[in-house]
């Protein structure tokens, strides 16, 4: 272990505070199932990205496949001049370290979740070239695409049209940045389901990763038997929701990061914290939505 250089706390570490950081949670023999957006909702054992074939070379033997609710992933969103200047805007902020060698810039307020507190002193807004981002995503990238309406949110409170970002108030926004050279990476973990809502939106810069879903184990498994890999192509927008959100914990594996990968992420409100006549959203919603209104 070597001298503490870097954020992490507590299990967490990184290549600059533990340079034999290995990957203990993940058995070497775990059955990958690979997810694909242009496959639908079902992730596959050895899917060929080429042709979109899956299972093994002889192809007596039974093709092997989950299904797998709530992944919306839709690719070149924003063209690669595009995403040059978004990246250029990104890295006009700060920078602060963050755990297992990432960093991050945080447009919101601190939040302590398991006492359940929000301090709204240092969120004075949200990026407007984000706001506007997403914007121009579901207003011109989305709706004409026929995956956009292939993937429902029946299954989203209050919403009654087939648009998977209906009604998604954006009230939260972290950029995030992982680097090989640091090891960076974030163990499987649930978003909080106590102020975050039920659309989880992340979109992937600069370089391809893979997002892993797992299953939280039993306590008495040491390891997990399977996990759900979704390949993020560079400029590509990921919405989990339903079981994907839900049930799966998401993580991202340092040998998944092969260059330097930015994130940024997009949250909404529950919808408790929504209703005007709810003691959640008098008490905090309020005024979450009156500062992420205000564009920086």
């Amino acid at each position: 272990m070597k001298d503490k250089n870097c954020a992490c706390k507590g299990i967490r570490t990184c290549l600059l505070c533990d340079d034999s950081k290995v990957e203990s949670f993940y058995s070497e023999n775990i059955l990958e199932y690979i997810y694909c957006w242009k496959c639908g909702d079902k992730a596959y054992i050895k899917h060929q990205f080429d042709n979109h074939t899956c299972g093994n070379a002889n192809q007596s033997e039974m093709i092997q496949f989950i299904s797998i609710d709530g992944i919306f992933l839709q690719p070149d969103v924003l063209t690669e001049d595009e995403e040059i200047k978004l990246i250029q805007s990104i890295d006009s902020y700060d920078w602060v370290d963050s755990q297992s060698g990432r960093r991050k810039q945080d447009f919101g307020p601190k939040i302590n979740f398991k006492k359940k507190k929000v301090n709204f002193s240092s969120f004075h807004g949200l990026p407007s070239i984000d706001i506007k981002l997403l914007d121009t995503i579901k207003r011109d990238r989305l709706r004409n695409d026929p995956n956009y309406s292939r993937f429902t949110s029946s299954t989203l409170e209050n919403d009654s049209s087939d648009s998977i970002l209906c009604n998604f108030k954006t009230v939260e926004i972290c950029h995030l940045e992982y680097c090989p050279e640091r090891g960076s990476s974030i163990d499987p973990h649930f978003d909080d389901f106590w102020i975050w809502g039920e659309r989880l939106v992340t979109l992937n810069l600069n370089s391809q990763t893979v997002l892993t879903l797992t299953l939280k184990p039993n306590p008495e498994q040491k390891v997990l038997n399977y996990c759900v890999r979704i390949p993020l192509p560079p400029r590509s927008l990921l919405v989990l929701y339903g079981d994907s959100r839900n049930r799966y914990e998401h993580s991202i594996r340092p040998l998944d990061i092969i260059d330097r990968r930015l994130a940024i992420t997009y949250r909404e409100l529950p919808s408790s914290f929504l209703c005007t006549s709810h003691d959640d959203y008098n008490r905090i919603g309020k005024e979450f939505i009156m500062r992420s209104e205000n564009l920086i």
